[in-house]
């Protein structure tokens, strides 16, 4: 490479150096990204199966109160 007047400062090298870093920062933040998603999806999906499991011990807890009420 030759140096010319305008790249003796350095300059170009640096802007070079910026713009790869500013690309991986780029590419780290939309995988991130992906992955927050994913555990976001993953979370509802818990949420709703806590609700359905929280829904069913509730009906076997009020059965077996209204079974132990008739055989009293």
């Amino acid at each position: 490479m030759t140096v010319t007047p305008k790249d003796s400062d350095g300059w170009h090298e640096w802007r070079i150096y910026i713009r790869k870093e500013l690309e991986r920062l780029g590419d780290c933040y939309e995988h991130l990204q992906r992955d927050v998603t994913e555990i976001m999806a993953e979370i509802a999906t818990l949420k709703v199966k806590s609700t359905v499991w929280g829904a069913f011990a509730g009906l076997l807890v009020a059965i077996a109160a209204a079974l132990f009420g008739l055989l009293k």
